[in-house]
């Protein structure tokens, strides 16, 4: 969705602020404004995958947002910029803050084809004795061990990087022999992430792997294709 939205507000921006640009610099700073917020916002909602810095995202773009539209209400009553375009720029402004950002079970829908193929890489690492039950690490490439760095392919550190920055995956874990935990940041003593199994692997009835990790009240959502959502803490 993002790679559709974010261009249609970044080219509509483009051809506003030419056009608001020409009634004066008061008329175009508070275009800019307006739409620069509406894009962040959009950029925050659709793109940042960790949810804390998605809102520490959103905080000023709100503010751009809320201060661009009520200029631009301003100068559209008084008649010192067209109708048409205050309408149209308060329209974009408005569909950004309405429009729902992704929640954590899009996100994975989005980037399923990085989650499983991640996920196959470290059971066939496992298989092959190059990574061992219990061996956990950053998924930023940047913060990996030297000691796992070596066992990744280049292919694999890409699409991590793309679960860090998208999907808001923080570390990985080698749960299981046959389940593999995709973690987010903790919050507030919670923890959550994806968990990606093989071989008809039931986490839910496998109460050993419960507390092997965390405080052992997780719980499973299904997502299918062997994906869960998981949940533990307060």
């Amino acid at each position: 969705m993002s790679g559709f939205i974010l261009p249609m507000v970044v080219a509509s921006a483009a051809v506003l602020l030419r056009g608001m640009a020409k009634r004066g610099w008061g008329a175009g700073l508070a275009a800019g404004f307006t739409l620069a917020g509406a894009f962040i916002l959009l950029y925050a909602k659709f793109v940042i995958g960790d949810q804390f810095l998605s809102w520490a995202v959103r905080l000023p773009s709100l503010f751009l947002l809320l201060s661009g539209g009520i200029w631009m209400l301003i100068l559209g009553v008084r008649r010192k910029a067209p109708p048409s375009s205050v309408m149209l720029i308060l329209a974009i402004a408005l569909f950004s803050f309405l429009l729902p950002g992704l929640d954590e079970t899009e996100k994975y829908v989005h980037q399923e084809k990085e989650f499983q193929e991640v996920a196959s890489f470290i059971f066939d690492s496992i298989d092959a004795g190059n990574i061992s039950i219990g061996d956990e690490f950053p998924a930023s490439p940047g913060e990996i061990p030297e000691t796992v760095n070596p066992v990744l392919s280049d292919e694999t550190l890409l699409m991590l990087n793309k679960l860090h920055r998208r999907a808001g995956i923080y570390r990985i874990i080698a749960a299981d022999h046959d389940v593999v935990y995709f973690t987010r940041g903790a919050v507030f003593q919670s923890i959550s992430g994806i968990a990606i199994t093989r071989n008809s692997k039931d986490p839910v009835a496998d109460a050993a792997l419960h507390a092997r990790y965390f405080d052992g009240a997780i719980t499973y959502d299904p997502l299918g294709d062997g994906a869960y959502e998981f949940f533990d803490g307060l």
